[in-house]
């Protein structure tokens, strides 16, 4: 509870990125990518920025929050996660927009059961939950990755003319 309005605020920015993906939906890919590396930065530094205050915060709101000193290994983790969904947010809305929305899936099914199996080994092996939100940001870091590195790569053009073919001489020698 004490991560949530991050993750709302996460979420929002997001919302507003994806209908400025699809408002521009004509514009070159590569540029819309640029922007969507900007967005994250962004996204990032805000994170960062509040998770540091909320966590240096959280002895004194935590309690007043919740009624009780949460973790702070959990809320560090919750926090972590919301800095994960808003790496992959932006590349998953881009891909989206630009007629990759099964791919998206895919790769967001594909985290999901990454995020779980480490939740799962890490309860296992920890007796304890604290761990699994960071496990979860883990696997939302890794499908930012895969978003940005395999699903928005940029395809290389390549010329219509074959290399071996013969080229036209540029200028005409008069005798």
């Amino acid at each position: 509870m004490y991560a949530a309005p991050a993750l709302l605020l996460i979420g929002g920015l997001s919302s507003f990125l994806f209908s400025s993906y699809a408002r521009d939906s004509s514009k070159p890919l590569q540029e819309l990518v640029h922007r969507a590396d900007r967005a994250v930065t962004a996204l990032v530094v805000l994170a960062i920025v509040g998770s540091a205050g909320a966590l240096l915060l959280l002895p004194v709101a935590g309690p007043l929050l919740t009624g009780r000193m949460p973790d702070p290994l959990a809320v560090t983790g919750w926090l972590c996660l919301s800095l994960g969904i808003g790496v992959s947010i932006p590349y998953g809305s881009l891909a989206a927009v630009r007629g990759k929305a099964a791919t998206v899936f895919g790769v967001r099914l594909g985290e999901s059961a990454l995020s779980l199996a480490l939740a799962v080994v890490a309860v296992a092996l920890s007796d304890t939950f604290v761990l699994a939100p960071l496990c979860c940001a883990i696997g939302s870091l890794i499908g930012a990755i895969c978003l940005r590195l395999v699903v928005l790569r940029p395809r290389r053009v390549t010329s219509s003319t074959p290399s071996s073919a013969p080229q036209k001489r540029r200028f005409e020698t008069h005798v």
